[in-house]
């Protein structure tokens, strides 16, 4: 009786743990399918330097996706990485929205 206990223990933390992963792995797909629908609006804002500001919401945008991204890291190295870029992406795209104002 004392095996089938921990058997099953063992089962509904393996659950749970995959259940997570898949919890997570979605949220990653979606903010990868965000980003795909920003980047070409993004990307054009960023080639001409007449563009509105749609492109910088985009760019925003994917800043906003990939911290969500970041939040699911289970590295903590992994996780200040992305967020140290996206510290360094938020000053430069701000430095460029003033020099097209």
């Amino acid at each position: 009786m004392q095996k089938a206990q921990q058997i099953a223990q063992g089962l509904d933390l393996l659950t749970a743990r995959v259940e997570n992963a898949a919890r997570k792995l979605e949220a990653m797909t979606n903010s990868k399918q965000a980003i795909a629908k920003k980047i070409d609006a993004a990307q054009s804002w960023l080639a001409d330097p007449n563009g509105g500001s749609e492109g910088e919401e985009h760019i925003r945008g994917i800043m906003a996706e990939a911290r969500k991204i970041a939040e699911l890291c289970e590295d903590p190295k992994e996780r200040d990485d992305i967020l140290r870029s996206l510290g360094e992406i938020s000053a430069l795209t701000a430095k460029l929205s003033d020099l097209r104002k």
